[in-house]
């Protein structure tokens, strides 16, 4: 039995509604739901399925209602959990055949269900290439074709999944399709979103077309190291015995991949972003292909280890890669759609994807971001596997000495005690109090730091060589500084692991002496940060992301959204509510002051005021955010001078400033301020310099919070301003 709250449903399915609305829904809906279920009763307390009683809304449980979204994700967690691979291919047989299309079409535009709907299809999706992989490795590659050709029918740019089908087409002697599979690819990517196939999926064709490609041998699995992991983890193994100190390890499970867990859970589609995704997916392949660091340790093999000290000298292997990638831009430009993108991208790659979130209430927490980080990565993994994880990579680290690798099991307790400092559940288990007791003495803090810095990096290195790990660090720009070192220290410290670290930052949010610009000024001369600039989108992108609206609409939204996608989005679902637009918010003063000002004046206020007054709270907190980095003077100045409309020349400035007008230094002074803090941008050079507004709907904002007199009053001067 499923018992919620009332005002916990109505959160849920209508946030956005306020509470009488909602529950008026609500008992229609409750009411609709129960002539589905029970069509026979005639009073609803007499309902054994659905009851509203006071303020508790009451669901009967599996046994009395069978829904197939549950049973499906019930099936997949039984294959994920199976071990005899003839029942894991039964399980995934069933959940194939519940899956009847997206989950909940007819509420497409409801928040609430876009989380689950995204949920199965993404295990649908996992669950047709993992049936096809089951039947490729048995022989039945006929069969195999058939999964494939359904993810492919509903996503035909699904690359994985092509890539596949080349190999085992070309198995079969159909090398013909095989090729004309590619050249569906190319041609869907190039007509639908202007890009390429992945490198690696080019070189599969050409190694096709020139009949250099290797196939594997039919009793071997057919697909490439990056798409063979399986769903199922592997059996607990033994450690080989170390040949530097006679300890055997005792047995333990392996590292498993976290279920990947996206920054948001409502996304809009990606619209606009062919060429940073592309330079994302590069960074990301560069490292995937990466030689490895064998001197760290161990090689693995299905996440288990086993010792290996023939590593090359650092000469033989390749250059240094980069491990750091920050995507910088304004507040709702699209630097988080772009993760989520990576991500899903990377997921079906087999990297483990974390995710941990910057929030600015949370910025004077130590370590808040690695916190969440390490706890995910770890929350499968046994305090057996990180010691015996630890003691290999001390035994085989390069340029310890032979006391530190004699005495690799302590350093490794010790190492997993400071550990605990970010996931305190490892204190609970008995390997903690062997660790902790094993720590040789109080150190000072900065050297005790340094420890926890290493023993952090350590983990990761060790954790990649199972599975190469993405680590999304959004909202970089209200991340505590302890955080920020051991990001530096991390990032510093990596060689060609299988470790990527994608952040995002609001660029224009940072103080010129913030320790984080600091730091991303260090990495960038050191050469190991990669810097992608999210610019603003053009019209017809934006066009594209609100295309399901009237044109009108549309047009609107093109000249107000400056290129900002969430804005463009927020104003779309404003229109959908049926608030007005009014394209005179941003254009309807400026351009309508010069001669006739003062005729127009009243229309120009109050077109303005009703488009403002429907804004939504979403753009104008992010607003509001920028605007409260000035000075009280400068927000007073750039309000007077928004009357003028998107741009003005000092001069026009000047005239506007009144209190100010006849201390030159003081509006420059303000100017500057409004410079820096990218609220205003300047253009030309000499005498000859306009400014322009850094968003549209800023101006519109700024005009917004004037009082009808001062709108008047400032509206007369303008126009005086501009006949000048």
């Amino acid at each position: 039995m499923s018992i919620k709250h009332f005002e916990q449903a109505l959160e849920a399915l209508w946030p956005d509604l306020d509470i009488e609305t909602a529950a008026n829904r609500l008992n229609g809906a409750v009411h609709e739901a129960r002539q589905v279920l029970e069509p026979e009763i005639t009073r609803p307390a007499a309902s054994r399925m659905l009851r509203l009683e006071r303020d508790v809304l009451i669901l009967a449980d599996a046994s009395q209602i069978w829904v197939d979204a549950e049973e499906f994700e019930s099936l997949l967690n039984k294959a994920n959990m199976a071990k005899d691979p003839e029942q894991v291919e039964q399980l995934l047989e069933e959940a194939s055949k519940l899956y009847g299309g997206d989950y909940l079409l007819e509420e497409l535009y409801s928040e609430w269900a876009s989380p689950r709907r995204e949920s199965l299809r993404r295990g649908w999706m996992g669950l047709l290439l993992k049936l096809a992989e089951m039947r490729a490795s048995r022989g039945a590659l006929t069969s195999a074709i058939e999964p494939l050709d359904r993810l492919l029918t509903t996503d035909p740019t699904h690359e994985t999944a092509v890539r596949r089908l080349m190999v085992i087409l070309t198995r079969l002697d159909r090398r013909g399709e095989a090729l004309r599979a590619y050249h569906r690819l190319a041609d869907t990517l190039a007509r639908e979103y202007e890009s390429d196939p992945l490198p690696e999926t080019t070189a599969m064709y050409e190694a096709l077309r020139k009949g250099t490609y290797q196939m594997p041998h039919p009793a071997e699995n057919t697909l490439t190291p990056a798409e063979t992991k399986t769903a199922v983890a592997p059996p607990p193994q033994t450690l080989a015995t170390s040949s530097q100190t006679g300890e055997t390890v005792p047995a333990f499970s392996g590292f498993k991949r976290p279920i990947l867990q996206l920054g948001r859970h409502n996304q809009s589609k990606l619209v606009g972003r062919e060429r940073e995704l592309d330079t994302i997916l590069k960074f990301l392949l560069a490292l995937e292909q990466a030689p490895q660091e064998e001197a760290i340790g161990a090689g693995y093999a299905n996440g288990d280890i086993q010792e290996n000290h023939s590593a090359p000298p650092r000469s033989a292997r390749e250059q240094k890669l980069t491990h750091f990638l920050l995507l910088m831009g304004e507040s709702g430009i699209g630097k988080t759609r772009l993760d989520e993108e990576l991500s899903y991208q990377a997921h079906l790659r087999d990297w483990s994807v974390v995710w941990a979130h910057a929030y600015e209430q949370e910025g004077t927490i130590p370590y808040r971001p690695w916190t969440d980080i390490l706890r995910t990565l770890l929350k499968d993994v046994s305090p057996e596997f990180l010691l015996a994880s630890l003691k290999t990579q001390v035994m085989s680290a390069p340029g310890e000495d032979t006391t530190e690798v004699t005495n690799a099991p302590s350093t490794a307790h010790a190492k997993l005690a400071r550990l605990s400092t970010f996931v305190p559940e490892l204190a609970t288990h008995s390997a903690f109090n062997v660790a902790s007791s094993r720590l040789a003495s109080t150190l000072p803090a900065e050297q005790e730091r340094l420890h926890l810095w290493e023993a952090t990096s350590g983990l990761l290195a060790v954790l990649s060589r199972s599975t190469p790990l993405l680590l999304v660090l959004d909202d970089l720009h209200w991340t505590d500084d302890s955080s920020l070192e051991l990001l530096a220290y991390v990032v510093r410290h990596m060689h060609n692991e299988r470790i990527a670290i994608v952040a995002t930052c609001r660029d224009m949010e940072l103080a010129p002496t913030s320790n984080l610009r600091t730091l991303l000024n260090d990495l960038r001369r050191e050469q190991a940060l990669i810097t992608l600039p999210v610019l603003p989108l053009d019209e017809s992108q934006i066009g594209s992301l609100v295309a399901h609206l009237p044109e009108n609409i549309v047009q609107t939204i093109q000249s107000q959204a400056g290129g900002n996608p969430f804005f463009a989005e927020e104003l779309a679902r404003v229109s959908e509510t049926g608030l007005p637009i009014h394209p005179d918010a941003v254009t309807g003063r400026a351009q309508a002051l010069p001669t006739a000002v003062i005729e127009t004046d009243s229309q120009a206020v109050s077109a303005s005021a009703s488009w403002a007054s429907s804004m939504p709270d979403t753009i104008t907190a992010v607003l509001d955010r920028r605007l409260s980095r000035l000075s009280n003077d400068c927000q007073t100045l750039l309000g007077k001078v928004a009357v003028l409309g998107g741009s003005f020349e000092f001069n026009q400035l000047s005239f506007m400033a009144g209190d100010y007008s006849n201390n030159e230094d003081t509006i420059l002074d303000l100017l500057e301020e409004a410079l820096r803090a990218g609220l205003l941008a300047e253009e030309g050079t000499g005498t000859h310099i306009t400014y322009h507004f850094w968003h549209p709907l800023i101006v519109s904002h700024l005009y917004e919070r004037l009082s009808a007199a001062r709108r008047a009053q400032l509206h007369r001067r303008a126009a005086n301003a501009l006949i000048q």
